[in-house]
């Protein structure tokens, strides 16, 4: 109960379950009018699908923002390739759901006078762009994989020993063939949210394609890409640690720990100190107490001395507060994560 609370609390959670019933409507709808299903039945399931697609709209306002908030951080990137297909990316996304508040508003009634088709056209082609440069990521991610494993993994002399073997260029380069596929498959194993992100947005770009014109295919293999995609993109929500994140981006421990110790080893020193002298304050308070007691001073005395020391406490405790913030700061601050569409 408590996993699915946290799931529906989430914006894109539902968005992502609305996508999954509108192309699930249209695989129904398809499949429903190839069995010679009802005209009135068909329309019911038409117009499910189409107010799932407008509570999608509603879901995905002000998202814009939040795509070019993600291009300004991405195009920091130290890895070239990754800055400008992130950066790109993120740029087409923003304009994509630009279009689609637009469509949504003429769907609505907002703006009556809307070209729905030249904005549906326009956003389409923003998105197809926005998984060219996903997939062309998740191209260079696995190249640059495979030559890490390749390097790391292949015996030097392998190569060496099939070509003695091999007599002639076409054997050769099907044997070449068969190790780079199974370098692939060995990449595409141990690395699951690649895998999913690349199976996503493979089934994503037939979507545009078909709305565009540029590659034609049926509703019912349209639908099932789309409800495969959303099926995969729900699994990523529910279960963070399959989301992609790119292996270039993930900072190395020492690295990230000698960036733990430049930035918070000296506010680490100086908050350390100051419980010392909290410490020390709370002694010579009771030291102070019992000594002013054992002497013949009145209570009153003890309470000026301990009014005293609690002012100094309350000193230390909201002069320690700034530097366990900006520690905590530095140590939960993670590199800018991988856009998926």
């Amino acid at each position: 109960m408590e996993a699915w609370v946290r799931f529906s609390a989430q914006s894109a959670a539902k968005e992502r379950v609305f996508r999954a019933a509108q192309y699930a409507c249209t695989l129904l709808g398809y499949t429903m009018q190839k069995n010679g299903a009802s005209a009135e039945l068909l329309a019911r399931i038409k117009q499910l699908e189409a107010h799932m697609s407008l509570g999608r709209k509603l879901f995905r306002l002000g998202n814009s923002a939040e795509a070019l908030e993600a291009a300004k951080r991405a195009i920091h990137l130290s890895d070239m390739v990754l800055r400008f297909c992130i950066t790109v990316a993120h740029l087409n996304r923003a304009m994509y759901f630009a279009c689609d508040n637009i469509l949504w508003a003429g769907k609505t009634g907002l703006v009556p006078h809307a070209d729905q088709e030249k904005w549906s056209q326009r956003s389409f082609r923003y998105y197809l762009f926005a998984l060219i440069m996903n997939l062309s990521r998740d191209a260079y991610e696995i190249r640059l994989l495979m030559e890490r494993e390749a390097s790391g993994k292949r015996p030097k002399g392998t190569e060496n020993g099939h070509q003695a073997q091999v007599d002639n260029g076409l054997q050769h380069l099907a044997l070449r063939l068969r190790i780079q596929l199974r370098l692939l498959g060995h990449v595409l194993r141990s690395n699951p949210p690649l895998l999913l992100d690349l199976v996503k947005n493979a089934c994503d770009i037939f979507i545009p394609l078909d709305k565009l014109g540029l590659y034609k295919t049926s509703p019912g293999f349209v639908g099932l890409c789309g409800l495969t995609s959303s099926i995969l993109s729900i699994l990523t929500i529910v279960h963070p640690q399959h989301r992609y994140r790119s292996e270039l981006l993930k900072e190395p421990k020492k690295q990230q720990q000698s960036r733990e110790d430049r930035f918070g080893l000296q506010a680490s020193s100086w908050v350390g100190a100051a419980a010392r002298k909290m410490k020390m304050l709370n002694c010579r308070e009771r030291e102070s107490c019992l000594y002013m007691r054992a002497s013949g001073f009145s209570a009153v005395g003890c309470e000026a001395v301990q009014g005293e020391t609690s002012i100094l406490q309350k000193m230390l405790q909201q002069s320690i507060q700034p530097m366990n913030s900006l520690i905590r700061h530095q140590r939960t601050q993670l590199p800018v994560a991988a856009f998926s569409c």
